[in-house]
């Protein structure tokens, strides 16, 4: 289990799809997170993300903590995807890092989350593993595994329609 965030409480770590967790919400700006939630242990700066060179991302990744924050040269640099690999963090139903895929997917469907899409990036990610992606467009939540083991929830923002991102308030 990772160590707790001293800005954190128990109620922070609950992941809210859409949204963010605790304070950090999408839309928010880099200099907004840091100063919520201190230095990040990275900084990656304007990273190729896409298939266009101009597909940009800075990423803030806090190691110690246990998630990274995504954010979209596209969308003026405003927050657009959280990704956490922490077994604090908590989706929806009790679904955390650690857990095995027929459990994860399992508590999402009782929680009312449709059919998720799965690629399978068998090797492409880490020739040693077998990653699957479930990705649940509804919701804008994907669950990473390794070797049937969930090992990120990644989740972005909702969307209006495919160019208008819903930020929340």
């Amino acid at each position: 289990m990772a160590a707790k965030n001293d800005k954190l409480t128990d109620a922070d770590y609950k992941i809210i799809p859409g949204v963010g967790f605790s304070k950090v919400k999408f839309g928010m700006h880099k200099e907004q997170i840091i100063k919520l939630m201190g230095q990040p242990d990275e900084i990656e700066e304007d990273a190729n993300y896409g298939d266009s060179p101009d597909d940009k991302v800075t990423v803030l990744y806090y190691d110690i903590d246990g998630f990274s924050v995504s954010f979209d040269k596209e969308e003026k640099y405003r927050l657009t995807e959280i990704s956490f690999e922490s077994d604090l963090f908590v989706l929806e139903n009790g679904v955390r890092v650690g857990q095995t895929t027929a459990e994860a997917l399992d508590l999402l469907e009782k929680a009312g989350y449709e059919e998720p899409m799965l690629e399978d990036l068998d090797g492409e990610v880490d020739p040693n593993d077998n990653t699957e992606a479930y990705t649940y467009d509804e919701k804008n939540v994907t669950l990473w595994f390794d070797n049937g083991i969930l090992q990120t929830i990644q989740i972005g923002p909702f969307w209006f329609d495919s160019d208008t991102i819903k930020w929340p308030e």
